[in-house]
């Protein structure tokens, strides 16, 4: 097994998903009502947000890749093990720089671009930008995190102890799912005070492990956990059609049930508390995220089976039939950086053409939506065409060959960075 096909097409539905949701909830006028409570939102706004939300997907695929590129390469020797570990701290690195980019000039939190574009004034940054999370930065502790885990134990040939490194890994990312809950509750409250005192650097420190939508508790976990996959599926024999662990669909189902008895305790999920803080909605969020990672679990190693696991001339044609999906993969960090930007410009538009009320409509909001996402497919089948990378993903690889020394191909390779969801 040379790459992990099921996890192009994953990547780029999930980009597209990120492009829809963040269109609906910036375009639709009744997206506040939700917030005020004002609105009660239906059976499809609900699963909506749960899968919407479900950002942790793409920190398990970059732990999972990762584990299942350093092993290979480790294992022929295509790569030192230092090397390797150093490419995914550099890579961990640029992704934090990527996240306050974003945050400070692309983002509708606090992105003077994207506000300069969409109300023509310039705004202060503000403190926000520098203490709020995004799937960049959690991807980007991700990154650090488990080449360096992995680093550890794959020193010294420990790389062939494969029982010993699921254990180990397994033993670090449960209390981290476990604690999450307590630990949000506990130190985000005392983030909130530090951000009111304007201790900046504390606050900073507090966010990234309670604060904001993508905190390091539960989210490391899911890097973690992809890990123990990409092991897998990095030693797995030739000859052997099925690999699915049935150890890890027993641990799934385990966080689904603890996750769906806390929302039930704590009354089902709700949309509206989901930028809240107090206790109750830092449990109920941690209870739907056990959910999802149950899923996450579930849902990938049993579609890579389907996918994957089948003679290739059968996966030649399915690659061919999901080509513009993976098309979008690609690029997905450019996506990610810049659709605010494009959504914004195609709102001015769509203000000129349409009635003044269109986005009252939910109707017409998913039209926009489609468009948008239709849009940048096309930029995507026309860097493909040309074999070209996404400017951001360019850059990635760029620097990542110069600071870390590894050889790193134009064409795209399972080193590939997963992407994200804001």
């Amino acid at each position: 097994m040379k790459r992990i096909y099921f996890y192009d097409i994953l990547r780029g539905i999930a980009i597209i998903v990120v492009i829809v949701i963040h269109t609906l909830a910036l375009e639709w006028s009744s997206t506040f009502d939700l917030v005020d409570r004002t609105l009660t939102p239906t059976l499809g706004i609900v699963i909506t947000f749960y899968v919407g939300t479900m950002g942790g997907i793409f920190h398990y695929m970059m732990g999972s890749v990762m584990a299942f590129t350093m092993y290979k390469k480790v294992v022929e020797q295509k790569i030192a093990l230092n090397k390797l570990v150093i490419s995914g701290f550099v890579k961990g690195i640029i992704l934090l720089i990527c996240h306050y980019i974003f945050r400070s000039v692309f983002s509708f939190n606090a992105g003077i671009l994207y506000h300069f574009l969409k109300e023509g004034v310039w705004i202060k940054p503000t403190v926000y930008s520098v203490i709020s999370t995004s799937t960049f930065a959690t991807l980007g502790w991700t990154s650090i995190i488990v080449s360096c885990l992995l680093g550890i134990l794959f020193r010294n040939e420990g790389y062939k102890k494969t029982k010993r490194n699921n254990i180990i890994l397994i033993a670090i990312a449960t209390p981290i799912i476990a604690l999450s809950p307590i630990v949000r509750s506990t130190l985000a409250p005392i983030a909130t005070d530090l951000i009111n005192d304007g201790n900046i650097f504390r606050a900073v420190i507090f966010g990234f492990l309670s604060y904001d939508e993508f905190p390091l508790f539960p989210y490391a976990a899911y890097g973690i956990l992809g890990a123990i996959l990409g092991i897998k599926l990095a030693t797995l024999d030739k000859n052997k059609k099925k690999f699915s662990n049935i150890f890890l669909d027993l641990f799934a189902l385990i966080w689904i049930i603890i996750g769906i008895i806390g929302l039930i305790r704590m009354g089902g999920m709700d949309i509206a508390s989901y930028y809240d803080y107090d206790t109750v909605s830092l449990y109920r969020e941690s209870y739907k995220q056990f959910t999802q990672i149950g899923v996450i679990l579930i849902v990938t190693q049993h579609c890579i089976q389907w996918y994957d696991r089948v003679d290739n001339e059968k996966l030649i044609i399915r690659n061919h039939r999901t080509r513009f999906i993976m098309h979008i993969s690609d690029i997905s960090l450019t996506v990610f950086l810049f659709e605010g930007i494009t959504t914004i410009l195609l709102h001015h538009v769509a203000n000129f053409i349409l009635p003044t009320n269109w986005n009252n409509y939910m109707w017409v909001v998913v039209c926009f939506a489609i468009l948008n996402v239709f849009l940048w497919m096309i930029y995507a089948n026309i860097l493909t065409k040309r074999q070209k990378q996404g400017p951001v993903e360019r850059f990635l690889r760029f620097v990542i060959k110069l600071l870390s020394g590894s050889k790193v191909k134009k064409k795209k390779t399972e080193i590939e960075v997963p992407l994200i969801e804001n």
